[in-house]
């Protein structure tokens, strides 16, 4: 059993590497043009350079940027991130490539702990699988290279929801709190989702015990939250400076939002894009095969209401976001528990115990009802009743058939979503650097002036060249 699971480990590690080499292309960095390079590879270097300078971990304020800046302004970009603190004791390693490097361990660390994760509770076929299509989903392939924030936390994520199986089994929490330490010092923004999310999954196990009383369960949600705000409560001398400093910029509330858009779903916040889970629309198929279950205890409902009410009540991605908008990034930490779901459904599917005819003519006139009260979400129900079909048709079949379409579907989105990318070449990164900034940066050389640099503005915005280069320029998420 051992070495099936190890050799599981090499089929994921294998296929992630594959897929990023095919994806990326020859004579590419892992990275692309948009946000990586202006943002999430300068701000790295900004912390590290300033750590080098004043000998702080947490310096207060960085000179160099933007005519001298409040340095947790810029704390969702990973200032106290694990990933990014190892790279202080590397000096000689390039960030750009630093990053780039992380950025591929994590994406198959990812895939292998996801594995990991759901071994424990299915099949190792079912969990091999499910981490195959982990790494295929469009956040994972496109944000690794892209927006490095949104997806960075995902190791420590799911070594979260390990830690809460440690929990519940062993009664031993230093995995949870480590974990989720560690996820919200990468990205606190994110780590919000990631919380509730494994909320979710407590309360799942809560549920799951077999003697269960009111009494007992409140008792148990007590507990619950209170080594919940262990993590949260070791992360204040991040989370609190950094909200004062958000809340006092001039980044304040959202937009509008219509009232139509508050209470019908945009399928395509949810499916085949990068922005959001990225799940394929058959997904939706997994959520009413797991209510239709017979034999579904109190823990499964529970699990399966929670994934239907992420899909269809679009306050619930107006809540996780802040209120600043209605978007399905808030649920790229979603895709965890519905790949538990997924596990549920092949595996029950499998031994003939969901009826996968009624629970197509379900998803058809859900479908149905879902694009006449909003007619852009015909091209995601178009594909979601193509899946249907082909689903249908391989019911019988064994597993890997029964799987297939579902991969092909994702590696489709994926690969549209990498054929518009523009990747960082390594003479487009080595341009950053031209003779006139070479010139400048030798004749303010012990000396003292505040600099714009007109050249690439978007790229260089943020970058900062050496010890005597003071910027002007800002371009940040979090605007200041």
């Amino acid at each position: 059993m051992c070495k099936k699971r190890f050799f599981h480990y090499f089929i994921i590690i294998i296929y992630g590497a594959l897929l990023l080499c095919v994806l990326n292309g020859k004579g590419n960095l892992f990275g692309s043009r948009v946000d990586w390079l202006s943002q999430h590879t300068v701000f790295p270097d900004m912390f590290r350079q300033t750590f080098y300078e004043t000998g702080k971990l947490l310096p207060e304020f960085l000179f160099d940027i933007g005519g001298g800046q409040n340095i947790f302004h810029f704390t969702y970009y990973g200032l106290f991130s694990p990933m990014i603190l190892l790279s202080y004791i590397l000096p000689f390693v390039n960030m750009t490539t630093y990053i780039a490097g992380v950025s591929v361990v994590s994406y198959l660390c990812a895939g292998c702990l996801l594995y990991m994760f759901l071994e424990k509770h299915f099949q190792k076929e079912s969990a091999l699988w499910a981490g195959i299509l982990f790494l295929t989903l469009p956040p994972m392939t496109f944000h690794y290279h892209h927006h490095v924030m949104f997806v960075w936390y995902m190791p420590f994520l799911i070594l979260g929801f390990i830690g809460i199986d440690r929990y519940f089994t062993k009664e031993k929490n230093g995995l949870f709190v480590i974990s989720v330490f560690c996820m919200i010092l990468t990205n606190y923004m994110f780590s919000v989702a990631g919380l509730v999310f494994l909320f979710v999954y407590a309360v799942f196990w809560i549920l799951e015990k077999e003697h269960f009383s009111w009494k007992v369960f409140l008792k148990k949600i007590f507990d619950t939250i209170i080594f919940f705000l262990i993590p949260i409560g070791m992360s204040g001398f991040l989370l609190l400076p950094t909200a004062y400093a958000l809340f006092s910029n001039d980044r304040s509330g959202g937009n509008a939002i219509a009232f139509q858009d508050m209470i019908v779903p945009a399928l395509q916040e949810y499916f085949y894009v990068p922005y959001s889970m990225g799940i394929s629309a058959v997904m939706l198929v997994v959520v009413v095969g797991n209510l239709t279950y017979t034999k579904k205890n109190r823990a499964e409902l529970f699990l399966t209401v929670t994934s239907i009410l992420m899909l269809l009540c679009p306050i619930i991605l107006y809540v996780l976001n802040g209120t600043l908008y209605i978007r399905g990034k808030a649920l790229i930490a979603y895709s965890v528990l519905f790949l538990y779901q997924f596990c549920l459904f092949v595996e029950r599917s499998q031994q003939k115990e969901i009826p996968i005819k009624n629970v197509c003519l379900i998803s058809v006139t859900g479908i149905m009802v879902l694009i006449v009260l909003r007619w852009e979400n015909a091209i995601v129900g178009g594909l979601l009743l193509l899946e249907l079909c082909i689903l249908y048709i391989f019911r019988n079949f064994k597993k890997i058939w029964y799987i297939a379409p579902i991969l092909v579907s994702l590696l489709a989105s994926t690969i549209s979503n990498w054929s518009s990318e523009i990747y960082v070449t390594q003479a487009y990164d080595d341009e950053m650097y031209t003779e006139e900034i070479a010139e400048l940066m030798e004749y303010t050389e012990g000396k003292f002036y505040r600099t714009n640099i007109a050249y690439r503005e978007l790229d260089t915005a943020n970058r900062v060249y050496g010890e005597n280069f003071h910027g002007t320029s800002i371009y940040s998420s979090t605007y200041n």
